[in-house]
This record gives C-alpha cells, sequence and structure tokens, in this order.
C-alpha cells in the first residue's frame, strides 16, 4: 500500500522515520498557517518542524492528531469480528472494476476487485450472530472451516472462503469511536483546548479571507461600472 501510494507523489515529499508530535498555528498573516512538529521514530529526537497550509490527520483507528485535538481515550470495541484475505480475482465471482456487498442476519460479506489479478473479500459478524449461530469455534479444525459454516448463507462470501488458504486469513476485532458531532452537528465530545484554539483562529483566518474577496470583488463591480 506505502509503494502504491509513495509512486503517486515526488520522492521528495515521502519522509519515513517521523512521529507526529504536535502542531502549532501560525500568527495571522504567516504565509504557512500550521507548523508541525515531528521526533524520530527511532531515537525519538526532536526532527525539523513542516510549515504548512494545513494539516490532514489520516492516520488511523489510533490517530496522534485525535489524541491531540480531542483526546477521548483508547478505540472502543465494536462488538464484531472480521475476516479477510486477498485472492486471484475470478470473474464468475466478480466482474473486473466492480464490487459488492451481501449480508445476513448480523453478518456482512464484502468483494472488490483492488487491481491486477487480486479480488479482496471481507466478512464480518457480531457478537450476537456468533452466539445465535450456536457454532463452537472448537469444534472446528481452522478458521477456515468454521468460517464456511459460519457463513454459510451469506451471498457470494463463502466461495471466497473457500479458495482461501487458512493460514491466509486474518482476522481481528473491530474497533471503532465516537462521532465528533451528532446528527445536528453540535459536538457529541468534549474537544481539547488545542482543537479550540485551532477552529477559532481559522474561523477568524476564513472570515478575513471572505472579507478581502467581497472587498476585491466590490472594487471590480466599482471599475465595471466606471468602465
Amino acid at each position: 500500500l506505502q509503494r502504491i501510494l509513495a509512486s503517486r507523489v515526488p520522492e521528495d515529499r515521502l519522509h519515513l522515520g517521523h512521529t507526529f508530535d504536535g502542531i502549532e498555528m501560525a500568527d495571522p498573516g504567516a504565509e504557512m498557517r500550521v507548523s508541525v512538529r515531528f521526533k524520530s521514530t527511532e531515537t525519538q529526537s526532536p526532527l525539523p518542524p513542516a510549515y504548512v497550509d494545513f494539516v490532514v490527520g489520516a492516520d488511523g483507528i489510533n490517530s496522534a492528531m485525535r489524541g491531540l485535538l480531542v483526546g477521548d481515550g483508547a478505540p472502543r470495541d465494536a462488538g464484531r469480528t472480521i475476516w479477510r484475505a486477498i485472492i486471484p480475482l475470478d470473474t464468475t465471482l466478480l466482474p473486473r472494476g466492480a464490487c459488492t456487498m451481501s449480508a445476513g442476519a448480523g453478518k456482512v460479506g464484502f468483494l472488490t476487485h483492488i487491481g491486477g489479478e487480486d479480488l479482496y473479500w471481507s466478512a464480518f459478524a457480531t457478537d450476537e450472530a456468533i452466539e445465535q449461530s450456536g457454532l463452537d469455534r472448537a469444534d472446528f479444525a481452522d478458521v477456515k472451516a468454521y468460517l464456511l459454516e459460519q457463513f454459510a448463507d451469506v451471498y457470494r462470501v463463502r466461495e471466497c472462503i473457500a479458495r482461501t488458504p487458512a493460514h491466509d486469513i486474518l482476522e481481528r476485532r473491530v474497533a471503532d469511536r465516537q462521532p465528533l458531532v451528532d446528527a445536528n452537528g453540535v459536538a457529541a465530545i468534549p474537544w481539547g483546548r488545542e482543537r479550540d484554539a485551532a477552529h477559532a483562529h481559522a474561523h477568524a483566518q476564513t472570515q478575513a479571507d471572505a472579507d478581502a474577496d467581497a472587498g476585491a470583488a466590490g472594487a471590480e463591480g466599482v471599475g465595471g461600472e466606471g468602465a
């Protein structure tokens, strides 16, 4: 995955061995609005900061950015387990470029063509669905045999399981996070002071930009009428 992502950006834009260590908002009027602090992943010593227009905190379920700005602790268990693998693409199961999802009672199967000759499948079941199935994992020789029975009623995914060696099936508990805002856009959990300060600064800067744009548009209108 890293190679695929890296192939789309210039080599000098990808920096490995950096651990996120915090952000600071720049003074109003600065050319770059945010400075991002890093430390060495290997030695934990400080590294030169990066100065950027904005930061995207896309660092996963254990997000360090969220920990800094929100501080709501560890992810919560979502009450379900997921199994997944990659197998050779078979167009009788799924056409090229397609994806499909099917569901049973508390169970979901997902298939997608991820490029080339590869097909990704995943299957998840809630704890309640597993309990209601009455199946005992200990009664099966391996995870594959167990899943073939557990997902027998989920369209297509059973065939994918049948084609996957047991040792290639990855099993994980699913975790999630409480939404930052509710359905009405109201904050659902307290946000940290740094986030509040950053939001206030960003709002003020956005308003200043809007005022400047409005002023420029007004000047153009006056000029146009005069012409």
